[in-house]
């Protein structure tokens, strides 16, 4: 019995090994591919029901900082989401979440309205909230550019950080049932850019470049998450049809997989250099991510 349990061990690390060799070495996404697999079967109707994409999630390699959702007990107040759910708008908004009392954030969120002429949603922690007001980001509250909603923590790692994003109460306390520009605090939009804003919301993703192939073992186009713009009602419609806690990997893999499984319009690589361009300068991008200030 103890030796058949183990060939059963066996045989499926060897299933999953073969998957992950199948999809890191595809011309295209694992996300087309996978549609193209399945486009004349009845069950692509219902992904969670497909084997094919359970067998992808079992073959998905953990990162470090997989989400962890034991870490967003208690982080969003109930109170907050029921009052952002009243006011949100259908227009895009910037959205940037930092707990932290850094002084790029002033910096960032000034540069992002100025160049994009939106309003700013952010996510801050307990300990940076006077922080935030004795600095210039006050000016823009009080003139309703920037928005402040407290997350009950203070400090946010990045498997927090990515349970957050792909937690639907998260969502839900959202300015915006649009498109949302998710931004950092080392990310930059060129004043002098030869695109702009608007050559990017047709995407319902779109994100720095960055390698496709992931470190999770998938090929998934889209770019990094750190400054890219996505489409709220599809972002949301990936956590209602795939569970989260099924995912090993990054948020912005999670959603830039998820989407273009759902029809959605992904950036492909060429699409996102044009947007952004992740750890270099480039004048032929509109912005760049990963960039240390001293640089610009």
């Amino acid at each position: 019995m103890k030796q058949l349990s183990r060939i059963e061990g066996l045989l499926s690390r060897l299933k999953n090994r073969l998957a992950q060799l199948y999809y890191q070495n595809l011309p295209e996404s694992t996300a087309i591919a996978l549609k193209k697999k399945f486009k004349h079967k009845e069950e692509t109707a219902d992904w969670e029901k497909c084997t094919e994409l359970c067998e992808i999630y079992s073959a998905i390699r953990p990162i470090w900082c997989k989400p962890d959702f034991a870490k967003l007990e208690g982080i969003l107040g109930s109170n907050q989401i029921a009052r952002s759910d009243k006011q949100h708008a259908n227009g895009i908004i910037g959205v940037i979440v930092e707990t932290r009392k850094l002084a790029s954030l002033e910096l960032v969120i000034k540069n992002f309205i100025e160049q994009t002429g939106l309003n700013v949603q952010l996510f801050h922690g307990v300990n940076n909230h006077e922080f935030i007001l004795d600095c210039e980001i006050k000016k823009l509250i009080d003139s309703q550019q920037v928005t402040l909603y407290e997350l009950q923590t203070d400090k946010l790692d990045a498997s927090a950080y990515n349970a957050l994003f792909m937690s639907k109460s998260f969502w839900e306390a959202m300015n915006t049932r649009n498109k949302i520009f998710v931004f950092q605090t080392d990310s930059y939009i060129y004043p002098k850019a030869e695109s702009s804003l608007k050559d990017f919301l047709e995407f319902d993703y779109i994100g720095s470049r960055w390698s496709r192939k992931r470190p999770i073992g998938l090929i998934i186009d889209g770019g990094s998450g750190g400054l890219s713009i996505r489409d709220w009602r599809k972002s949301v419609a990936c956590l209602e049809q795939f569970t989260p806690e099924l995912w090993q990997g990054g948020e912005d893999g999670y959603f830039a997989f998820h989407i273009e499984l759902l029809g959605g319009k992904v950036g492909k690589n060429k699409d996102c250099g044009r947007f952004s361009i992740q750890g270099a300068l480039s004048k032929n991008s509109y912005s760049v991510h990963k960039i240390v200030r001293e640089h610009l």
